[in-house]
């Protein structure tokens, strides 16, 4: 009660029935655009976040630099979580995660590496200075970033980083 679900993807609303399917389609507020782009926070805003509310980021399956862009997106929007589950990492051309490729050919543990990188920069968004970013590296639970194993997910791919403030 009193939520209101605003899923975003780049395809149309015709595409993700998942809402419509599981009775929630009254309680949903589709946002047709492309995420990456830089105008998405901006419309996003103008279009569907409202003074006053509360503001979750969820992303789920994301591919690739998808979850970067979701926490870029939780930052932005001052949202009070974020919950990811990353799904493929960035491809080695990418450049973006260099320690996730190395000295393996391990899909589970470079999926493992891409999951701790997504939770080190969770913890940069959470923590605004030197002192907290210390402390948070010494204990992540205590930062409000917690990377775990979700139970029930049908796949390998089942790590869940939750950012909290």
């Amino acid at each position: 009660p009193g939520v209101v679900v605003t899923p975003c993807d780049i395809v149309g609303e015709d595409t993700l029935p998942h809402f419509r399917e599981a009775g929630l389609a009254d309680r949903t507020s589709y946002c047709q655009h492309d995420i990456m782009q830089s105008d998405f926070v901006p419309q996003l805003k103008r279009r569907h976040l409202r003074d006053g509310m509360r503001y979750v980021v969820l992303g789920m399956h994301c591919c690739g630099e998808l979850s970067l862009r979701a926490l870029e997106i939780y930052e932005e929007v001052g949202a009070e979580a974020a919950l990811l589950v990353p799904c493929c990492f960035p491809s080695r051309a990418s450049k973006v995660a260099p320690e996730v490729y190395e000295e393996t050919e391990c899909q589970d543990t470079m999926y493992l590496r891409w999951a701790e990188h997504l939770q080190r920069a969770a913890l940069q968004k959470v923590a605004a200075t030197d002192r907290e970013r210390s402390i948070a590296q010494a204990d992540p639970h205590a930062s409000g970033v917690e990377l775990t194993r979700v139970e029930h997910v049908m796949s390998k791919r089942d790590l869940l980083i939750r950012v909290t403030r």
